[in-house]
């Protein structure tokens, strides 16, 4: 019996997966050749069709309906702009562009691809309401190649809220609307770091005094980030370069603006101590430390905000943070022991936008009791609150530690205990802000969380059993589930030792995986309301019918949802 799901801007024919018995971690030898194809809306470039695709849709999402009475099938398109022997090795998938890692055939050397709007947010919001003939008029004349606009583009130009100024910069002509794949290039001759590699020792990395400890990671884990006209990428080196909208200081690198055209460093990528010991004297160390204390090994983006791990487990975060999303805050000691002083005040810092990145250092111990003398909650220690593993949602942040604690900080994700369910405090919300990281309850006890990617309002966990637990918002009404985390897979579909790749993108989480037999099965999930309708949330998106009608030797590496769009990687 085939189940129908559909959110955001991908659309999905689902089957019960009661028939899947086994799961896929690769286990690569040598890197296989493998292509990007995508689906969904093609205005925004983002399925890098050329300038004639923009106005076609060539693989639009099918409501499902169509896919149900008149047994239509998911198409997908291959992504133009790659250049002979060239090769997608990675992939993301923004509001408005894509971005991809690409390697020539025989070559070590990487290279960054970019399409669509990846400095867009408020413009893609305008185009999109607007009907079809206008919106079709200001894509064709906002894609200037000339220095003076014409009268045409300028009326474009105010229709999508952009301004003749912008219009003349060079930078926004060359970067802002890139129908084909167009290759950016990191500063210093340096290339995209690929998941999987190993990381590099810096000279900090063998002289620094600021960490005891060795390296807790030695390979790259996720690469590339995109989200809402902003991308981040970490080079071979282990340097961490954004790009894209910056207003809210999201690109981190030191200074507000509209504007990043081009990848530039983050700055703020080290401790305290480490930043006094190696800064330069100046007003704002942090902001102007340039150095990086160590390799960043993983980074993901939220809307206006970021988030980046290094090689020795700390964890940085830069950009908007009114409502907690940078996690500076510290859990008060009133929130264990309503006999401690409730008379303290908010930290300076918890609740500010910074433009460059500092370190999230206060994860309070939940095995430990605040006392009445205490002003905060105890915290883990400098060894078990090493981060391990790091994912961003919309409007929050997520992390486990080495010590398998999961916390979560950012926009409405804590639970009001002010709220009651009677009705008779309407003007409370169930939800509030978390300045600080706030442990995650609900997870079976002895089991390592393995991986962890987020959607737009919702975070989920793999385990090593293969069972998958989510905290968020629910996908089929808006009911907040945030107190602790719920079952959505069960174990016994997924062998941890196949899996292939574990994503997250706007209201679904999708595992790959390999059977024994050798083929490739992928599984959606996604966070519902109820225990009856997770227990049969496992589906098998439309697109995989595609692939295997018409790519039949290849098989689905990674899947990327964005806004309006989607990538799917194969080998």
């Amino acid at each position: 019996m085939a189940s129908l799901g559909r959110r955001g801007g991908v659309l999905f024919l689902s089957r019960r997966l009661n028939d899947l018995t086994s799961s896929h971690r690769s286990t690569q030898t040598a890197r296989r050749d493998k292509s990007a194809y995508g689906f969904g809306q093609q205005w925004t470039g983002a399925l890098s069709r050329g300038a004639d695709g923009l106005f076609v849709e060539e693989a639009p999402e099918l409501k499902p309906d169509e896919i149900q009475q008149f047994g239509l099938r998911q198409e997908m398109v291959p992504l133009l702009g790659l250049e002979g022997d060239e090769r997608v090795i990675d992939a993301s998938a923004g509001w408005g562009h894509s971005v991809v890692v690409v390697q020539q055939n025989g070559s070590t050397k990487t290279k960054l691809k970019v399409c669509g709007r990846p400095h867009d947010f408020q413009t893609l919001l305008r185009l999109r309401r607007l009907p079809d003939v206008v919106q079709n008029f200001c894509i064709q004349h906002t894609m200037n190649d000339t220095l003076s606009p014409s009268i045409f583009q300028s009326i474009a130009s105010y229709l999508v809220g952009e301004n003749e100024v912008t219009q003349n910069e060079e930078a926004y002509r060359q970067y802002s609307n890139m129908p084909t794949l167009l290759e950016l290039r990191l500063p210093f001759g340096e290339c995209p770091a690929l998941s999987g590699d190993c990381v590099p020792k810096r000279a900090t990395d063998q002289n620094d005094e600021s960490t005891d400890a060795g390296p807790l990671h030695r390979t790259f884990h996720n690469t590339i980030a995109t989200s809402a006209g902003l991308t981040a990428v970490i080079s071979n080196t282990g340097s961490l370069y954004t790009f894209g909208l910056n207003h809210r200081g999201q690109c981190g690198t030191g200074e507000f603006g509209p504007n990043v055209w081009r990848p530039t460093q983050v700055r703020g990528l080290g401790s305290i101590r480490s930043i006094l010991d190696h800064g330069a004297p100046s007003d704002n160390l942090f902001k102007d430390f340039q150095k990086q204390q160590h390799p960043i090994v993983s980074v993901a983006l939220g809307l206006q905000h970021g988030i980046a791990l290094d090689s020795a487990g700390q964890v940085f975060c830069w950009g908007k943070g009114e409502r907690g999303q940078l996690g500076l805050g510290r859990r008060f000691a009133s929130e264990d022991n309503d006999a401690a002083s409730q008379d303290v005040e908010e930290e300076p810092n918890q609740n500010r936008t910074f433009e460059y990145a500092l370190k999230v250092a206060h994860f309070y111990d939940p095995t430990k009791s605040a006392t009445k003398n205490d002003t905060y909650a105890p915290v883990l220690s400098e060894e078990d609150s090493r981060i391990r593993l790091v994912a961003a949602g919309m409007n929050f942040c997520f992390a486990v530690t080495e010590s398998n604690l999961p916390y979560i900080w950012g926009k409405s994700i804590l639970p009001n205990p002010n709220y009651s369910q009677d009705g008779l405090n309407v003007r409370t919300s169930p939800v509030q802000d978390s300045t600080y990281p706030r442990f995650v309850p609900g997870l079976p006890p002895g089991l390592r969380v393995e991986k962890v990617a987020c959607g737009s309002h919702h975070a989920a966990m793999l385990l090593e059993d293969g069972s998958i637990f989510c905290v968020g918002v629910a996908t089929d009404k808006p009911v907040p589930m945030w107190g602790e985390a719920v079952e959505i897979l069960q174990p016994g579909l997924i062998e941890m030792e196949r899996l292939v790749s574990f994503t997250a993108g706007f209201d679904r989480t999708t595992a790959v995986y390999q059977t024994e037999d050798g083929r490739r099965q992928v599984i959606e999930s996604q966070l519902w309301s109820t225990e009856e309708m997770r227990l049969q949330s496992a589906v098998r998106p439309s697109f995989m019918d595609w692939v295997e009608t018409e790519r039949a030797e290849e098989k689905v590496h990674s899947v990327h949802r964005g806004w309006l769009h989607s990538i799917v990687v194969t080998e």
